[in-house]
């Protein structure tokens, strides 16, 4: 064993206590982030929250929270390229039920504004099959989708894209009618009656 006595325990206790002080740093930058991001993105400034959350992420790579929102912004901007690099480590630290059906709402997303039908009808069929084993997740769901609906992307999205996309938000927001729910179950993802858009 190594001893420290002197100026070597003393040295020691400096280095302890001012790491302490910068975790203690740390953390604080990060709640402002989070909240400086969260004020952005409320107020549809999505590079802004962007800047912010990326911020989040130099400090605690592994940041769940800031990490979901950023994916959705990448998608919201178009930033294809950004969303598959982080994305499979999103999955990854995914843990808890609403943080599994995030990830599944991102690639729904990510492809069907897109116009990619085929990459996103396994993740629809993922949500569904999540949702049937797990029955009370979509409770812990708390994901504001308004900055959706009220975007650009969202706007400019037609045909059965839309439609896909506007019944799997029903489904995630579990507003559908009985027989909808009991025909999206069984795979018919547009719905031979379908949902009404997304409300804002």
């Amino acid at each position: 064993n190594i001893s420290l006595t002197g100026p070597a325990l003393s040295l020691a206790f400096a280095i302890g206590v001012g790491y302490i002080a910068f975790l203690q740093l740390a953390s604080s930058q990060v709640d402002r982030f989070l909240t400086n991001g969260a004020g952005y993105l409320q107020s549809d400034q999505f590079l802004n929250a962007a800047n912010e959350y990326e911020k989040v992420l130099r400090l605690e790579r592994n940041n769940v929270a800031a990490m979901g929102n950023l994916l959705e912004i990448y998608v919201f901007l178009e930033r294809y390229s950004d969303f598959d690099n982080l994305i499979t480590r999103y999955e990854q630290l995914a843990k808890e039920h609403s943080e599994k059906l995030s990830a599944l709402y991102l690639r729904v997303l990510y492809n069907l504004v897109q116009q990619l039908v085929r990459p996103a009808k396994p993740y629809i069929k993922q949500t569904v099959q999540y949702v049937s084993d797990n029955p009370r997740s979509l409770e812990s769901l708390r994901w504001d989708y308004n900055q959706l609906t009220g975007s650009t992307i969202y706007s400019e999205l037609e045909g059965e894209c839309r439609k896909y996309l506007d019944n799997y938000l029903a489904f995630l927001r579990r507003s559908m009618q009985p027989s909808q729910l009991e025909e999206y179950r069984q795979g018919g993802y547009l719905l031979k009656e379908p949902t009404q858009a997304a409300p804002q």
